[in-house]
């Protein structure tokens, strides 16, 4: 689902139709029946075209090797973009991990499914904004040169040689980059400074920054310096909270630590209602 503007669209993926709702009231407005049937799962609004993502297709009846796709507001397809090579379509027309389309200011950014690239939309173009090269990991070079076949066997030797992609929750601001990343198994927040090109990487577990940043949840820009996400209350019930002193230990920042001891006096509960959390990046704001 997206918004823009004071509409709500939300994509149904069974009947290839985009729900059109009142942002404001609830309301249902009307329907957009996408003309060409696929699997879509991805959307965002531009002003004059709808952007969506759809699977890849490697069938004997209908090959699909662009997953990139505009239709107007009457349903029609008016431009498909990004095709991908006979190596990638036949590898993720089964093996299936989706790619995400987020707004950046006036821009779309699309991501692709194992790719490591990010492109940015704007009107009717579409361009390589950013592309990460990860040596040897690459998943781009993992699968040109990767045998056909078994997907079992592809998903062990990715895991083994910690082949590695980016993963959802882009955030492309002004002055910052932030996207998850998965390497072979391990799942990883990066967090770039775009002033000065300076980086940080969290990995997933309980007592970092990745989790207060939402952890699988989305990334909300708010304008600025400010985020927003949101933590489902089980996440912190999957370890008991660290304690001040292994936070000093550790190192954590005075913010951090500061941050858990709030939410250990908060009685949190599996079936509680999910945490919205405000943050900036800087730790002097």
């Amino acid at each position: 689902f997206c918004v823009k503007g004071d509409t709500l669209y939300i994509l149904d993926r069974l009947k290839c139709q985009i729900l059109c709702y009142s942002a404001s009231s609830g309301e249902y407005l009307n329907s957009i029946t996408i003309n060409d049937r696929a699997d879509y799962y991805a959307l965002r609004v531009a002003e004059v075209r709808v952007w969506l993502l759809r699977q890849v297709s490697n069938d004997t009846e209908r090959k699909i090797a662009t997953p990139l796709v505009a239709v107007d507001f009457e349903g029609n397809i008016i431009s498909e973009c990004l095709p991908q090579g006979e190596k990638y379509v036949e590898r993720l027309s089964s093996y299936y991990m989706g790619g995400e389309l987020c707004y950046a200011g006036e821009r779309i950014i699309a991501r692709l499914p194992q790719h490591n690239t990010l492109y940015a939309i704007e009107a009717d173009s579409v361009w390589a904004q950013y592309r990460f090269d990860f040596g040897d990991k690459n998943i781009d070079q993992f699968i040109e040169e990767s045998p056909s076949g078994d997907d079992e066997i592809y998903s062990r030797v990715l895991a083994s040689r910690g082949i590695t992609s980016l993963s959802a929750g882009v955030i492309d601001t002004e002055s910052d980059l932030i996207m998850q990343i998965i390497r072979g198994e391990k799942l990883m927040m990066l967090m770039i400074d775009k002033r000065d090109g300076s980086y940080r990487l969290y990995p997933r577990f309980m007592g970092g920054l990745y989790f207060l940043m939402g952890a699988d949840s989305q990334l909300y820009h708010l304008g600025g310096e400010k985020f927003a996400t949101v933590v489902s209350p089980h996440m912190f019930l999957l370890a008991p909270f660290p304690t001040r002193e292994l936070m000093e230990k550790e190192g954590a920042s005075a913010n951090l630590m500061s941050v858990y001891e709030q939410l250990a006096t908060m009685d949190i509960k599996e079936d509680d209602n999910p945490l919205l959390m405000v943050f900036s990046l800087r730790e002097n704001e």
